[in-house]
Order: C-alpha cells, then structure tokens, then sequence
C-alpha cells in the first residue's frame, strides 16, 4: 500500500552550512515525483532525508499525515534505487532479490519468499538471469534486479537516485520507460532524483525544479516547458534564447519591442503587468519564425553565422543586428540549408513566448505560479 507524503517547512543544515532553508511540497498517493535540478541543488540531500539518512533541523517530513522524523530509517517501509545499484557480487541474482525478505517484521516463509522473487524477477524481466552473478550481467539489466529488490519488500514510498547515470544513452531511454511502466503496474508513491530534463519529462506525473534548495516551480512537464514561473526554469528546462525587449502599450493592446525595433503582439501577460515598461523574453529555438531578408521588411534583421545538420532538425545560429546571438531549430528540408552569411529576417510565436521581469526573473505570463502549484487530482494527471 502507497502513501501520501507531506514535506512541510523543512530545513537542513550541514554545520553552518543551510542546503534547504524551508521547503514544503506534497506528493500524492501513487504519483511519480521528480526532484530536478542543477548538482547541488539539494535534490538528493532532501530525498535521503525523506529515506532516513539526513537529519532533519526544521520542520517535518509526514507519511499520510503520520511525522517520521525520528523514525529509524528501516522503520519507514521504504524501497531505495541508488545510483551505482549497490547489488551484492557475491551473490546471485535470485538472492540479491530475496535479500530484503529476510529482514521483513513479518518474515515470509520460504516458500512465499521464493514466489515473491519470482513475481518481481518476472516484472522487471530478468527471471531468465535468475541464477546468474551481477558481473555477468548489463548495466540495464543489473539496474532491473537493484528495482526488483527495492520492490519485492512490497513497500509504501520508493525513492531513486539518479538510478540512470551510469548507462550509456540507448539504455537510458530503455530503462526510464522500464521504470515508469513498472511505477504504473505497482501505483507505488515514487520520489525520483535526477539533473537530466528529458529523462524527468518523461517519467514524470510532476516535477519539481529546485535550485539552492529552493523549489522554484513546481507542475506538469507541459506547465513547466511553456510557462516557466522564473527564468532560472526557462533556461534550465530545455534550450532558450534571452533577449531584451520592450514591453509597450498601444491602442488597448500590449506589444513587445525588441532593441532594433521589431515589433509583435502579445495577448498573455497579466493584466496587471500591462505597461510600459523593459522586459526580457525567452524564446526558444523551434519558437522563431526565419525568413529571407529580401522577402520581408517585417521581423528582427540577422545574419546566418551557421549551421548544424542534425537529420530531423538543422539548427541555425544567427547573429542578430542588435548585438544578440539567437539560436533556431528548423525542420530540415531536402535539397536546401540555408547558407552561412544569409541575411535574415526572424519574426516571433507570440503565444508561445514567455516575459520576465528583469530584476525579479519572475514570469509575467497569464495562469503561471511563481512558486509551487497546487498537486493535481488523479483526473488532471497525465498519464
């Protein structure tokens, strides 16, 4: 059985050190929840503080409202996936399932422990390794008995570490969906730690974007690529341009400016922030709209200073007239990339841009959180 989790008000110090200053989130029962963020954003301090490893010097960690706190860390019910698998050599992969049955309150019979095993070797599909050692096994497929294990005690929370890390990229990508199949069979509480954003887009029912122990947005994968709640998530999430613009009014209607002049209308900003005023706008690179410069008068003036073929998709990288550097990314075409040295013209996807403040960073957009967003109900959550 899985559990709500309540995070509330939470600090943790390392000497004089503070790594969380006060973090309060919940994580609903059954929901896949990714702590994503920068190394040293307190990502991992504050998963190990829920698993039993940190103190806590402020505030409280709670299952289903239950504080555990000071509850010893094999007390919790909790499966743990770490980093480097942390399997035993020395035994095989059959045992290394079996191992946590062992130390159970309510200790299963030989007989049932030999059939839990089996269930779980079969779930994450190494049953036909079951009698082999871990050196012979893959990197992926040694990653699958670490996630049999942590599973077969039947526990309320599952916590992973960076569980991917140390796979090549082919086997990242068969692992996250492994894992994410796997969550939606068992509907266990799963808190993920990981610094890779596609990897946490995937996976994920939430994401919460920390940095410097601060949960800075946290939503749906879709919330937080469209409308990041600050600029550190804009550009930590995916690639962005940043370029300084205008915020101006005009007969009733709201426009950007940019330095040499562009001008384009927006209809999402807030109605409150709707003056003049400087802004900077994020814009990302499959956001522009590029045009040859004799073809138009209409759009900021650049030139091509290069390209990159990457089959599906060629990026071009174009110096601006203001000063600016922005990159694009077009779908390739067949029998033509634009040449370097190109004048161009690039005009803007309005509905997709986002606005920032530039002394606060926080977003301007209509429907954005700047902090944490309420959690979802089991209807809202994509699946």
């Amino acid at each position: 059985m899985s559990v709500s989790i309540q995070i509330k008000d939470v600090v943790k110090r390392f000497g004089d050190l503070t790594v969380i200053p006060d973090l309060s989130i919940d994580v609903q029962d059954g929901e896949f929840f990714t702590l994503l963020g920068p190394s040293g954003c307190g990502k991992t301090t504050l998963l190990r503080m829920i698993a039993g490893f940190n103190s806590i010097e402020g505030g409280t960690i709670s299952f289903n409202g239950q504080v555990i706190n000071d509850m010893d860390p094999g007390k919790r019910n909790i499966g743990m996936v770490f980093q480097n698998y942390a399997i035993f050599p020395n035994m095989s992969v059959r045992k290394n399932v079996e191992f946590g049955l062992r130390y159970k309150k309510e200790k299963p019979s030989k007989e049932e422990a030999a059939k839990l095993t089996d269930e779980y070797l079969k779930l994450v599909h190494v049953d036909q390794y079951a009698d082999r050692m871990p050196d012979r096994l893959s990197g992926g497929q040694q990653q699958r008995v670490a996630l049999a294990r942590a599973l077969v005690i039947h526990p309320q929370v599952l916590l992973m570490d960076e569980p991917l890390s140390n796979l090549d990229a082919k086997l990242r990508v068969e692992m996250r969906t492994v894992i994410r199949e796997i969550q939606r069979k068992v509907g266990i509480t799963t808190i993920y730690v990981t610094h890779d954003q596609e990897e946490a887009m995937v996976i994920s029912d939430r994401i919460a974007v920390m940095k410097d122990g601060v949960i800075n947005h946290c939503g749906k994968s879709k919330s937080i690529y469209q409308r990041p709640a600050n600029l550190f998530v804009a550009s930590f999430i995916g690639k962005t341009n940043i370029l300084g613009a205008q915020l101006v009014v005009d007969d009733g209607a709201c426009w950007i400016k940019t330095k040499d002049g562009y001008r384009c209308r927006i209809d999402s900003v807030r109605d409150e922030e709707v003056a003049d005023r400087p802004i900077t706008i994020s814009v990302r690179p499959e956001e522009f709209r590029i045009h040859r410069a004799e073809d138009t008068d209409e759009g900021m003036l650049g030139t091509v200073h290069s390209s990159v073929f990457l089959g599906l998709n060629t990026n071009y990288f174009v110096d601006l007239d203001s000063g600016e550097t922005v990159q694009i990314t077009l779908e390739s075409e067949v029998n033509e990339i634009i040449p370097d040295g190109t004048k161009v013209r690039l005009t803007l996807n309005t509905s997709k841009v986002n606005v920032f403040d530039p002394t606060t960073f926080l977003s301007l957009m209509q429907g954005v959180e700047n902090s944490v967003e309420t959690p979802q109900t089991d209807a809202d959550r994509e699946v």
